[in-house]
């Protein structure tokens, strides 16, 4: 047993250095222990192809009522409260889902995806799942209901207008 305890820690030794002359000698800096979670979902848009809104872009197409508002969180979050005239569409959507909301979309037609905040990708996977259903006018409101309530924006509830 002290055997496989001391070749153990000799391995752990042997990573650790390593990383570190890896840290050392990279270019950009050291390698991150932990990945911004929060550039995490505009960079993958961005990658994908799949343009991003700001909050003020958000409030126009809420305003203007010329897209189709999508929230990806679950149901239970959508109740709670939601964009005016957002429709709920989880990002796994079960076949009533999407029935409840077929009758809006084209796959011309404008469409604003989003979920709880910056750090949630159910916004940007429905997305690329609408994208990879031939949905060609796909936007991502990326920092969602966390910043459009943290701004003092006009929410819904279910069974509200």
């Amino acid at each position: 047993m002290r055997a496989f305890v001391i070749r153990l820690l000799l391995i752990l030794a042997v990573a650790s250095a390593c990383g570190a002359l890896v840290n050392a000698i990279r270019p950009r800096g050291a390698i991150p222990w932990v990945e911004d979670w929060s550039r995490y979902v505009e960079a993958r848009a961005k990658t994908d192809g799949i343009p991003i809104v700001t909050l003020i872009e958000a409030q126009d197409i809420v305003k203007a009522r010329n897209h189709v508002v999508l929230d990806a969180r679950p149901r239970l979050d959508y109740d709670a409260g939601h964009l005016p005239g957002a429709l709920s569409l989880p990002f796994e959507p079960t076949p009533a889902d999407i029935d409840v909301v077929s009758p809006f979309l084209t796959t011309e037609q404008p469409i604003m995806t989003y979920c709880s905040g910056q750090d949630c990708d159910d916004s940007l996977l429905l997305a690329k799942w609408l994208h990879a259903h031939g949905f060609t006018n796909v936007v991502l409101f990326a920092t969602g209901y966390e910043k459009w309530q943290q701004t003092g924006q006009a929410i819904e509830r279910s069974g509200t207008p």
